[in-house]
């Protein structure tokens, strides 16, 4: 963003600073705070985050729900471009509790979707599966099938990491069902595109080139030059397995000519390092060294380490194979060095994920815990409840007969005090005599009395 651009969203803020420091109401408050983090999203998403949290303390939930709701999201997807996943999981899952008691279905299957999509990116596939399918359930409910479209490739290629091919391709086939019938392209080419990636990975290159073939027709028709690019970087891929090289050969170069025409730099280098390796396997020395010298110059330049970790080995390879060991060894150890790197940035990336599935686990048990307390808590005190309403039934002066000990009721009737205790109160009445009219009754049935 130019300095100018900046300079203008920071007048914006001070000006609707001054406005929130004279506003008398919460309402007002939490408007004008929501601007202020809009406008800072733009520049500056930490600082942003912390003015939608400002924000968030000025709406009362009980008159705007919807609205605090909306904002709880709004933070979750800020965290989600912060890469900071546990934390943006945190304010998804504040948003959608709301969305539930309001029984807004819309709003809720949208997060589902979105908290399937962040749980995938650190690999909790089973969590992400989860949230797809509580939100393809309510699309279905709500019959909404542009949103269900999508979701159905998401869950095809979490099938697919899974190595669940049988399924993957259900929901693939699904999504391509629909797609043609809505007619949506985009959601076709890519269902097409997972279809032919599962049937590849399962060494059914038929199959897979076939969907391809499929995917890259509609991708020209779109004039779609990444899908392009794509499709046939996968076409050529799967022939270089099927070591068809010359056809190989020229799915590269086909791919290789639109990137070029595109200027995308890290396709360039990828393509061109492809095709290098394609003229390796068919022992032209020549063709190979001149194509991986210039992925690996344009992958240095653009830092892309994947890339070069396969240029730096196939190079290190193609003079192994002639017998120039010197620089062989020289690639070699380039390979080694970056090899070590991409696996250290893998271990940090593999022990982040570990940690924020560590740390989502723990939030989720101490809320079970809590929501367990509180429905133990609420039991408890409804006991306590039903015991003082027994005590409270026979508090204050019973009006009692000095003669009979009737008692009057509330009614102004007069009715035994076993009775009246009875109904008042979980007391029941048996006959017996206690010691001392025990004695007197032995002693009058002796003496002939009644």
């Amino acid at each position: 963003m130019s300095k100018d651009n900046t300079d203008k969203y920071l007048d914006e803020i001070l000006e609707l600073q001054e406005k929130f420091n004279a506003a008398r109401d919460d309402f007002s408050r939490s408007e004008l705070m929501l601007k202020i983090s809009d406008l800072y999203k733009k520049i500056d998403k930490k600082k942003s985050i912390n003015n939608y949290l400002k924000a968030v303390e000025y709406i009362d939930e009980d008159e705007y729900p919807q609205k605090k709701a909306e904002v709880l999201k709004t933070i979750g997807l800020v965290y989600i471009d912060l890469g900071e996943i546990v934390k943006s999981i945190e304010y998804l899952k504040k948003s959608v509790q709301i969305l539930e008691k309001l029984n807004k279905a819309k709003e809720m299957a949208d997060i589902y979707n979105t908290l399937g999509t962040t749980y995938n990116r650190i690999r909790d596939l089973d969590k992400a599966l989860d949230y797809y399918l509580k939100s393809i359930n309510i699309f279905q409910d709500l019959q909404d099938y542009s949103s269900i479209v999508g979701i159905n490739i998401n869950i095809g290629y979490v099938f697919s990491s899974l190595h669940n091919f049988d399924k993957s391709k259900k929901y693939l086939e699904r999504s391509l069902e629909m797609s043609k019938k809505f007619k949506n392209q985009k959601a076709e080419v890519c269902s097409l595109v997972g279809l032919g990636i599962t049937y590849v990975e399962q060494k059914k290159y038929n199959y897979g080139l076939e969907y391809f073939q499929n995917a890259l027709t509609l991708a020209n028709q779109m004039k779609d030059y990444r899908m392009q690019i794509s499709i046939l970087n996968n076409i050529g891929v799967s022939y270089e397995k099927i070591k068809q090289y010359r056809k190989s050969l020229r799915f590269y170069e086909k791919a290789l000519v639109i990137a070029l025409e595109s200027s995308i730099q890290l396709s360039i280098a990828r393509i061109t390092i492809n095709i290098g390796s394609v003229y390796l396997k068919q022992n032209d020395f020549l063709n190979a060294k001149t194509n991986l010298e210039k992925g690996i110059k344009i992958a240095e330049e653009i830092q892309a380490d994947n890339i070069l970790q396969n240029g730096y080995r196939f190079l290190s390879q193609l003079y192994h194979d002639y017998h120039h060991h010197q620089k062989s060894l020289e690639f070699l150890e380039k390979f080694r060095v970056i090899n070590e790197r991409l696996c250290s940035k893998q271990r940090n990336q593999k022990i982040a994920e570990l940690q924020a599935k560590h740390q989502l686990d723990k939030i989720e048990k101490e809320s079970l815990i809590n929501q367990i307390r509180h429905h133990k808590l609420i039991e408890a005190n409804q006991k306590l409840k039903s015991i003082l309403d027994d005590i409270n039934k026979l508090k204050g002066l019973l009006p009692v007969c000095a003669s009979c000990h009737k008692v009057r009721n509330d009614q102004g009737y007069w009715q035994k005090l076993e009775d009246y205790i009875e109904k008042h109160s979980k007391a029941h009445f048996i006959n017996s005599y206690c010691p001392d009219c025990k004695a007197k009754y032995l002693k009058s049935v002796k003496t002939g009395k009644n």
